[in-house]
């Protein structure tokens, strides 16, 4: 470890794309490199498998016991470039969108609870991922919406919904916007000046 602190040290920030490095990390503690990378490849690719099934029993019980066609999507560029956290994200990102679909949108606290856990994980995963996410929670939250056009206490629950996504969504935007503002820029920073780049 001398060596490498000239050249490396811990950066404990809460910062995205932090998942695959802290997991790597205790798994490698306890196995090898290579077999700490297939344990984690596994865990990721079976909790992408759940977490769709979740999403689909939520959105349509029936359809529940088709979840095993995403099997052709599992195995994507993505993964084979090796951007796990981009390919973990989508497991967060299933649940959340099961959850709300699941409960129309009415969590009550332990339901924003977890959200929220699932919307850190997702900025964890990937910040693109969380905006991802949250996008589809507004698309969700105006279908439901929607949907309730005509009940007469259709603004008493889009209250309760806005108060549930914004209560969840706090943390991870703030985590997101403080980040953000650490790196100078755009999603991937501020990066190379022109010069620089030719």
């Amino acid at each position: 470890a001398g060596a490498w602190a000239a050249f490396y040290r811990p950066n404990l920030e809460a910062f995205p794309n932090w998942l695959t490095h802290a997991s790597l990390a205790a798994l490698l503690s306890l196995l090898g490199p290579l077999a700490a990378e297939k344990v984690f490849l596994t865990a990721c690719l079976l909790a992408f498998v759940v977490s769709f099934r979740f999403a689909l029993a939520a959105l349509r019980p029936e359809a529940a016991d088709g979840f095993l066609l995403v099997l052709p999507f599992l195995f994507d560029a993505a993964l084979h470039l090796g951007y796990y956290n981009r390919v973990f994200a989508a497991v967060p990102l299933l649940l959340a969108l099961g959850l709300w679909s699941g409960r129309r949108g009415r969590l009550g606290a332990s339901g924003t609870a977890a959200m929220s856990a699932l919307l850190l994980g997702l900025y964890f995963c990937a910040a693109a991922g969380l905006l991802v996410g949250l996008i589809g929670l507004a698309a969700l939250l105006l279908g439901v919406t929607w949907d309730e056009r005509g009940a007469p206490d259709r603004l008493r629950g889009l209250r309760q919904r806005l108060l549930s996504l914004g209560a969840a969504s706090f943390l991870p935007l703030l985590l997101l916007a403080r980040f953000q503002a650490r790196q100078g820029g755009g999603i991937a920073g501020r990066g190379a000046d022109a010069l620089v780049r030719l």
